[in-house]
């Protein structure tokens, strides 16, 4: 899985890179790719950075909180690629910024051994939040002029 995201992640890149170089390439287009990118790598690194804690660290007890984070990041990921594919979007968007708040709220977080997660989990909300925006505003630029519009409420 993670070569296949680094190959994916690869050709985005170049996509984008390839998309400058075309005449007639929107400037507001190639700056909110590049934003989408830079969010997704933002993402993965704060989840990589949890995944060397773990593996570097006695491994602390999973609280309840973060698996409800972790359940809400993968139905985000899950939404923000079907609305990019123009697939039906949800109603309502997990909201991870809630769970963070319940994820630190823990009595248990206050504890060493939480930190890392604590912090990493602030980057990952961050920025798939950022990413829900970015691809919202791609979408809406990418809509034909006569297509219904749908709104997602959060």
């Amino acid at each position: 899985m993670r070569l296949a995201s680094r190959l994916a992640r690869t050709n985005a890149v170049a996509s984008v890179d390839r998309m400058q170089a075309e005449p007639g390439s929107r400037a507001g287009e190639i700056a909110l790719l590049i934003g989408m990118l830079a969010s997704s790598h933002r993402f993965i690194h704060a989840v990589l950075s949890v995944e060397a804690g773990v593996l570097t660290a006695t491994r602390p007890t999973v609280r309840d909180e973060f698996r409800v984070f972790a359940g809400d990041v993968v139905k985000m990921l899950e939404a923000l690629a079907a609305e990019l594919r123009g697939s039906r979007v949800p109603a309502k968007w997990p909201d991870l910024r809630e769970d963070h708040r319940r994820l630190t709220a823990n009595p248990l977080s206050a504890g060493e051994q939480y930190a890392l997660v604590n912090v990493e989990a602030d980057r990952m909300t961050n920025s798939l939040n950022t990413m829900r925006e970015q691809v919202e505003r791609w979408r809406r630029l990418k809509r034909p002029v006569n297509a219904p519009v749908t709104l997602a409420w959060r």
